[in-house]
């Protein structure tokens, strides 16, 4: 019987952990986050969210300038991240976590 949950185990972890698509989250704990334009370099930019809990950190996916996102200087909330981006205009895609 063990042996068999952790089969049945190693199959789920194996294959089915996913963070979504880029749009929905799949699997894993947290949301996405998309930001068009950061805006000027190294000034806040705030991203909402609806996941309930403080965040403890974002994965940065993409993003189209060889920037460096960092977190901003307002404290994250239960509906809200504040980032920061060394270059100006870059666009983002994020996993808030």
């Amino acid at each position: 019987m063990v042996r068999k949950l952790y089969e049945q185990l190693a199959r789920v972890l194996n294959g089915l952990v996913s963070f979504g698509n880029g749009i929905t989250r799949d699997n894993i704990d947290g949301e996405w986050g998309a930001v068009a334009d950061t805006g000027a370099a190294d000034t806040d930019f705030t991203i909402t969210h609806n996941m309930l809990r403080v965040p403890v950190g974002v994965i940065l996916m993409t993003q189209t300038k060889a920037g460096v996102i960092y977190k901003g200087s307002v404290a994250w909330t239960k509906t809200t991240i504040t980032l920061k981006c060394n270059v100006a205009n870059d666009n983002i895609l994020v996993f808030i976590v």
